[in-house]
C-alpha cells in the first residue's frame, strides 16, 4: 500500500510540473487561447495555430477528426487519437498522439516542424520552445551574461557561444542591431500583422439563413461591415461598427462592435436590432448573432478564399 501511494504520489507531482510552456516560431511569441503544453515529454501545440504560423494551408475533416496541413509540396496527415500520422502518404509513428485538451486540438509541434523542414529547439530552464522557420540553419550566439544575441560569432570582437533560438527567446535576449537584420528580429507570422492576427478580407455565410438571403461580410481599416446578399447579387446593409483585432497570435478571440449609426441600414426585419454585437473568430471561422423574426440565429462565415 505505502508504495501505491508513493506511485500515485508521483505521478500526481509530474502531471502538476506538466505545465504551459511558451512557444516561438522565428523570433514571434505565439499567443493562443490554450496555452502549448508538455505531455509525456512531448511539447502540444493547438493545432490550427501552428499550421498557419508556419505558412501551411489546413484543412479539417470533422467526419475523420483528421487535419491535412500542406506547405511547400509537403503534405501532413494527422488524426486525434491515432499515433500514425503520414507525411506525403509515408506513415510516421508520434510518441504522443493529437489529442483535445480544453476543446482543442493538441499536435506535437516538433513532428509537424520538422515534418514541414524547420528546426525546433527547446530550452529547459525557461520552459520554451522555437521552431525555426524562415531563421532555420541560422546559428545563434550570445556572449556570457550578455543580453543581446547575435547571428556573428565575431560580433563586437567578443567572446561568444553558440546558443538555441529557445534558449534566446526564453532568456528574453534583444536582438544585436549591428548583425541581426530587422526583419529577423521582428518576425511576422503568416495570416498575421505585426501586431498580430489579421482578420481583414471578406468573409462569406456557410449554410443558408433559411430566408433566402445569406451574409457576407467585409473587414477593413479598423472596420466591419455585414450585408444581406440575395442570390440575384443584391445588396443591403445589415451592420457597419468598429473592428478591433486582437494584437497577438491567437485561433480563438470576440469583440464589441459599436454600431455606426450614421449609415444607413436594410428595413424591416433585416435591419439589425441593437446599437452592439459581439463578433467572435473561432479556428477560421467568424460567427454572431441575428436576431430573426424574435428568434436569435447564430451566423458562421469563413474567409472567402
Amino acid at each position: 500500500m505505502k508504495r501505491l501511494l508513493s506511485f500515485l504520489l508521483a505521478a500526481m507531482l509530474l502531471t502538476a510540473t506538466a505545465g504551459a510552456v511558451d512557444l516561438y516560431v522565428d523570433t514571434a511569441r505565439v499567443s493562443t487561447d490554450t496555452p502549448p503544453t508538455v505531455v509525456d515529454g512531448r511539447t502540444l501545440v493547438p493545432l490550427r495555430v501552428i499550421f498557419e504560423s508556419l505558412g501551411a494551408a489546413v484543412e479539417w475533416n470533422n467526419d475523420t477528426r483528421t487535419a491535412t496541413g500542406t506547405k511547400d509540396g509537403a503534405v501532413i496527415s494527422i488524426q486525434i487519437d491515432n499515433s500514425t500520422a503520414y507525411v506525403n502518404g509515408a506513415p510516421h509513428t508520434l510518441d504522443v498522439p493529437a489529442q483535445l485538451i480544453n476543446n482543442r486540438t493538441m499536435v506535437p509541434a516538433r513532428f509537424v516542424s520538422e515534418a514541414f523542414g524547420c528546426q525546433v529547439s527547446w530550452d529547459q530552464d525557461t520552459q520554451t520552445a522555437a521552431v525555426a522557420n524562415n531563421l532555420r540553419g541560422q546559428y545563434i550566439y550570445c556572449g556570457e551574461g550578455g543580453t543581446q544575441y547575435h547571428f556573428k560569432g565575431t560580433c563586437g570582437g567578443g567572446a561568444l557561444v553558440e546558443i538555441t533560438l529557445a534558449e534566446a527567446m526564453g532568456r528574453g535576449l534583444a536582438a544585436c542591431g549591428t548583425c541581426v537584420p530587422d526583419s529577423a528580429a521582428n518576425t511576422v507570422l503568416p495570416g498575421t500583422t505585426a501586431n498580430g492576427l489579421d482578420l481583414t478580407g471578406t468573409w462569406v455565410q456557410t449554410g443558408s439563413s433559411g430566408i433566402g438571403t445569406s451574409q457576407i461580410a467585409t473587414i477593413k481599416d479598423g472596420v466591419i461591415e455585414v450585408y444581406w446578399y440575395t442570390s440575384d447579387g443584391m445588396m443591403s446593409l445589415y451592420w457597419a461598427g468598429n473592428y478591433d483585432a486582437p494584437g497577438v497570435m491567437t485561433n480563438s478571440f470576440s469583440w464589441e462592435s459599436t454600431r455606426d449609426t450614421t449609415r444607413a441600414y436594410a428595413a424591416s426585419v433585416l435591419a439589425p436590432d441593437t446599437d452592439t454585437k459581439t463578433f467572435t473568430y473561432d479556428n477560421g471561422r467568424l460567427s454572431y448573432e441575428v436576431n430573426l423574426l424574435g428568434r436569435a440565429t447564430t451566423f458562421v462565415l469563413t474567409r472567402k478564399q
